[in-house]
Protein backbone atom coordinates (compact mmCIF):
# COMPACT_ATOMS: atom_id res chain seq x y z
CA UNK A 1 0.00 0.00 0.00
CA UNK A 2 0.99 3.55 -0.63
CA UNK A 3 0.86 6.66 0.72
CA UNK A 4 1.36 5.57 4.51
CA UNK A 5 2.18 8.32 7.19
CA UNK A 6 4.53 6.12 9.14
CA UNK A 7 5.67 7.40 12.99
CA UNK A 8 6.67 10.83 13.02
CA UNK A 9 6.20 11.34 8.94
CA UNK A 10 3.25 12.56 7.32
CA UNK A 11 2.05 12.55 3.65
CA UNK A 12 0.02 15.09 1.41
CA UNK A 13 -3.33 14.17 -0.76
CA UNK A 14 -4.68 16.36 -3.56
CA UNK A 15 -6.73 15.31 -6.68
CA UNK A 16 -3.68 13.56 -8.30
CA UNK A 17 -2.64 11.97 -5.29
CA UNK A 18 -5.93 11.16 -3.14
CA UNK A 19 -5.51 8.30 -0.81
CA UNK A 20 -3.20 7.75 2.45
CA UNK A 21 -3.34 6.42 5.68
CA UNK A 22 -1.67 5.72 8.88
CA UNK A 23 -2.34 3.14 11.79
CA UNK A 24 -1.55 1.73 14.62
CA UNK A 25 -2.02 4.84 16.76
CA UNK A 26 -2.13 2.54 20.20
CA UNK A 27 -0.39 5.71 21.95
CA UNK A 28 0.14 8.36 19.23
CA UNK A 29 -1.95 10.90 17.30
CA UNK A 30 -2.54 11.52 13.92
CA UNK A 31 -3.55 14.85 12.48
CA UNK A 32 -5.89 15.29 9.17
CA UNK A 33 -4.25 19.00 8.12
CA UNK A 34 -6.98 20.31 5.95
CA UNK A 35 -5.44 23.03 3.73
CA UNK A 36 -7.11 24.99 0.83
CA UNK A 37 -5.71 22.55 -1.73
CA UNK A 38 -4.64 19.20 -0.11
CA UNK A 39 -4.60 17.61 3.20
CA UNK A 40 -1.65 16.47 5.29
CA UNK A 41 -1.89 12.83 7.27
CA UNK A 42 0.25 13.44 10.10
CA UNK A 43 1.40 10.74 12.62
CA UNK A 44 3.45 11.87 15.95
CA UNK A 45 5.03 9.84 18.15
CA UNK A 46 3.31 10.48 21.68
CA UNK A 47 5.18 8.02 24.53
CA UNK A 48 2.56 6.74 27.15
CA UNK A 49 4.84 6.43 30.24
CA UNK A 50 6.80 9.41 30.76
CA UNK A 51 4.48 11.90 28.15
CA UNK A 52 7.22 12.75 25.90
CA UNK A 53 5.89 14.29 22.55
CA UNK A 54 7.78 15.46 19.16
CA UNK A 55 5.81 18.64 18.22
CA UNK A 56 8.76 19.55 15.12
CA UNK A 57 6.63 17.83 12.65
CA UNK A 58 3.27 20.04 13.81
CA UNK A 59 5.76 23.29 13.71
CA UNK A 60 7.14 22.90 10.34
CA UNK A 61 4.10 21.62 8.66
CA UNK A 62 2.89 24.82 10.13
CA UNK A 63 5.13 27.61 9.94
CA UNK A 64 5.27 26.12 5.97
CA UNK A 65 1.14 26.64 5.49
CA UNK A 66 -0.05 28.77 7.95
CA UNK A 67 -2.04 31.05 5.65
CA UNK A 68 -3.35 27.50 3.78
CA UNK A 69 -4.50 25.32 6.82
CA UNK A 70 -8.17 25.72 7.25
CA UNK A 71 -8.65 23.01 9.86
CA UNK A 72 -7.16 20.32 11.62
CA UNK A 73 -8.86 16.93 12.98
CA UNK A 74 -6.95 15.32 15.69
CA UNK A 75 -7.33 11.44 16.17
CA UNK A 76 -6.40 9.55 18.73
CA UNK A 77 -5.16 6.26 20.40
CA UNK A 78 -6.59 4.41 23.58
CA UNK A 79 -3.61 5.44 25.10
CA UNK A 80 -2.23 8.32 23.77
CA UNK A 81 -1.41 10.62 26.79
CA UNK A 82 -3.58 13.59 27.79
CA UNK A 83 -0.74 16.45 28.72
CA UNK A 84 0.35 15.47 25.09
CA UNK A 85 -3.09 15.79 23.70
CA UNK A 86 -2.87 19.29 24.81
CA UNK A 87 0.68 20.28 23.92
CA UNK A 88 -0.96 19.52 20.02
CA UNK A 89 -3.81 21.48 21.27
CA UNK A 90 -2.04 24.38 22.50
CA UNK A 91 0.24 24.83 19.40
CA UNK A 92 -3.00 24.80 17.21
CA UNK A 93 -4.79 27.93 19.56
CA UNK A 94 -2.05 29.30 19.72
CA UNK A 95 -1.64 29.65 15.83
CA UNK A 96 -5.65 29.98 15.37
CA UNK A 97 -5.96 27.12 14.03
CA UNK A 98 -9.72 25.28 14.72
CA UNK A 99 -9.17 21.68 15.27
CA UNK A 100 -11.50 18.85 16.49
CA UNK A 101 -10.26 15.88 18.32
CA UNK A 102 -11.95 12.51 17.58
CA UNK A 103 -11.29 8.90 18.47
CA UNK A 104 -8.94 6.90 16.35
CA UNK A 105 -10.60 3.86 14.42
CA UNK A 106 -10.21 0.59 16.37
CA UNK A 107 -9.29 -3.12 15.41
CA UNK A 108 -10.06 -5.97 17.61
CA UNK A 109 -6.51 -5.29 18.48
CA UNK A 110 -6.77 -1.50 19.74
CA UNK A 111 -4.43 -0.23 17.68
CA UNK A 112 -5.81 2.70 15.67
CA UNK A 113 -5.89 3.76 11.84
CA UNK A 114 -7.23 6.61 10.20
CA UNK A 115 -7.83 7.07 6.20
CA UNK A 116 -8.80 9.62 3.92
CA UNK A 117 -9.58 9.74 0.35
CA UNK A 118 -9.34 13.53 -0.67
CA UNK A 119 -11.17 13.26 -3.85
CA UNK A 120 -14.47 10.86 -2.08
CA UNK A 121 -14.08 13.16 1.14
CA UNK A 122 -14.02 9.92 2.82
CA UNK A 123 -12.62 8.32 5.96
CA UNK A 124 -11.51 4.82 5.76
CA UNK A 125 -9.79 2.44 8.42
CA UNK A 126 -7.88 -0.30 8.36
CA UNK A 127 -9.55 -3.74 10.52
CA UNK A 128 -7.37 -6.68 11.80
CA UNK A 129 -6.30 -8.50 8.33
CA UNK A 130 -5.06 -4.87 7.06
CA UNK A 131 -8.34 -4.63 4.61
CA UNK A 132 -9.12 -0.82 3.96
CA UNK A 133 -12.64 -0.50 5.58
CA UNK A 134 -14.96 2.44 4.94
CA UNK A 135 -16.30 4.57 7.85
CA UNK A 136 -19.72 6.36 7.31
CA UNK A 137 -19.26 8.21 10.59
CA UNK A 138 -16.77 9.55 13.39
CA UNK A 139 -16.76 9.50 17.45
CA UNK A 140 -16.24 13.29 18.27
CA UNK A 141 -14.56 13.76 21.38
CA UNK A 142 -13.97 17.28 22.06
Amino acid sequence: MNNVASLNNYVILNEHNSFGYTYDIYSCLALLIHRKNSIVISHIESYVKDGMINTNQLNDIIILNDDSISFVEIFIGTKTNNHNLEKICNILKNNNIPYKIYEAFMDLYLKGSIGYDYNRKKYYMLDSDYEIKEVTSLKLIR
